[in-house]
């Protein structure tokens, strides 16, 4: 019984999130950006390591959408 309420629960949440306007998914947007933002070094030697193209080379905003797109 309360695995299928927990499992309507999760399916209503997960509904609510596809629309763009959500305030939720709107935070989780903008703490994803301030984390990129505040780590992009650290993500960056990350994924450096892990590619075989060096992200010294491109700019900030390249960076920015490299890491956040692999994230």
């Amino acid at each position: 019984m309360l695995s299928a309420r927990v499992n309507e629960i999760v399916l209503f949440i997960k509904k609510q999130m596809q629309f763009e306007e959500h305030p939720i998914r709107a935070i989780i947007d903008k703490f994803k950006s301030l984390f990129v933002q505040k780590n992009l070094v650290l993500l960056c030697k990350q994924q450096d390591e892990e590619s075989e193209e060096m992200l010294v080379d491109i700019g900030y905003e390249d960076k920015l959408t490299y890491v956040t797109d692999s994230i």
